[in-house]
């Protein structure tokens, strides 16, 4: 007899994990940027949150079958055998986490709501995965940047635009994406 595994919905146990454990948490990568316009495929769901409210989550995912595959200091990475994804947690401070859910924007997936950041906080936690590892990152993150300025009319030559490069990552970086993006 074949046993077939029904695939669940991980923002229905996302969305149910927030109710109950009323954590913040902020919806990244591939998922926020598609929500800025920009079309990219994603293996995986990312999402910004602090190592408490990920203890809360995580802790409420266990009854979903979910088990952790990598865990350090900075990143969380778990699955569970009847999820269609990977659920990856990025780890930052309480307050950053708090001023970027503020200043997020609500997005509608699977009937329910979550928070994606603002286009340039997306852009500066892009820079700042792409500073950490600039080899490995480099390609998905400069290509996404570079899509996210055309799609959405971004000026890259403000002092706020450039500020982020200078904060998170480099002048160099900055200059590449302005050459790339072939905007204002």
């Amino acid at each position: 007899m074949v046993k077939f595994i029904v695939m669940q919905n991980v923002f229905d146990h996302i969305a149910s994990a927030i109710k109950e454990t009323k954590a913040h948490i902020v919806l990244i990568g591939g998922f926020a940027v598609n929500y800025y316009g920009v079309s990219r495929h994603t293996a995986d769901v990312d999402f910004l949150t602090s190592e408490k409210d990920y203890a809360l989550i995580f802790n409420f995912l266990k009854k979903f079958q979910y088990s952790e595959l990598v865990r350090n200091r900075l990143f969380a990475r778990v699955s569970s055998t009847t999820a269609e994804f990977d659920l990856d947690f990025l780890f930052t401070k309480t307050d950053t986490l708090n001023g970027i859910f503020k200043a997020g924007r609500k997005v509608k997936i699977a009937n329910h709501s979550f928070t994606v950041p603002s286009l340039l906080h997306l852009i500066a936690l892009k820079v700042h995965s792409w500073k950490q590892e600039p080899g490995t990152r480099e390609y998905r993150d400069f290509s996404d940047i570079v899509e996210l300025v055309r799609r959405n009319k971004l000026h890259v030559k403000t002092k706020k635009f450039q500020d982020i490069f200078l904060k998170y990552g480099t002048k160099e970086f900055y200059d590449k994406v302005v050459k790339a993006s072939n905007t204002k």
